[in-house]
């Protein structure tokens, strides 16, 4: 059974019989369980890891993997975590796309 917010709020109100308490505080004890329930599963199976090979003077690489975001881009070499930025901000940094030496960011 799925429940909006305000269905869960409305059960819990009835679980817990004193309708003192307020909203605040069941969206707090609300997101407290959810938090809890999603702790108890080990979702490392959603990860995946993927190594890419760089070149000089290359701006954009294409992964062949499908995923939903990245949580983090390393460079191995320098063994630093890249920034996730914009094409807009790499654009006003280097314009004339000439920049070169460590790497700093990413975007997507």
């Amino acid at each position: 059974m799925l429940l909006n917010v305000a269905q869960m709020k409305t059960e819990l109100t009835n679980r817990i019989k004193k309708s003192a308490i307020g909203d605040a505080r069941k969206l707090l004890w609300l997101n407290l369980a959810q938090e809890y329930v999603a702790s108890l599963y080990d979702h490392d199976h959603l990860r995946s890891e993927e190594t890419i090979t760089t070149v000089a003077s290359q701006r954009v690489y294409y992964s062949e993997f499908d995923f939903n975001r990245i949580i983090s881009v390393i460079d191995v070499t320098n063994d630093t975590d890249l920034e996730e930025t914009t094409v807009e901000q790499v654009n006003l940094f280097d314009p004339d796309r000439t920049d070169t030496g460590t790497p700093w960011s990413f975007y997507t």
